[in-house]
């Protein structure tokens, strides 16, 4: 079980290639190591963990999930403090 500190915004590639660097490197796996979990070349790892922009969305689902990780997507969080208490408290003045 994870713990909140535990989840990692993905807002580009880069960011899911460092999740999908974590999990392998938590695991204890080399590049070839993941490769080979979930069918894929070395050179394919080498590309998605440092952030390329085309790699193969279902390659890249593949990785998260031999490494038993999920993708929840979720809205962003509020940008820059601009919080809409009404929003927030459920008010929609009605």
């Amino acid at each position: 079980m994870y713990a909140y500190d535990d989840i990692m915004q993905v807002r580009n590639p880069r960011d899911l290639g460092a999740v999908i660097r974590g999990g392998r490197r938590a695991r204890g796996w080399t590049q070839a190591q993941l490769a080979q979990e979930m069918g894929a070349t070395r050179a394919w790892v080498i590309a998605i963990e440092a952030g390329k922009s085309s790699a193969n969305l279902g390659l890249a689902l593949r990785a998260l999930a031999a490494l038993d990780l999920v993708a929840d997507v979720v809205p962003a969080p509020v940008a820059h403090g601009r919080i809409d208490l009404d929003e927030l408290l459920g008010d929609t003045g009605g």
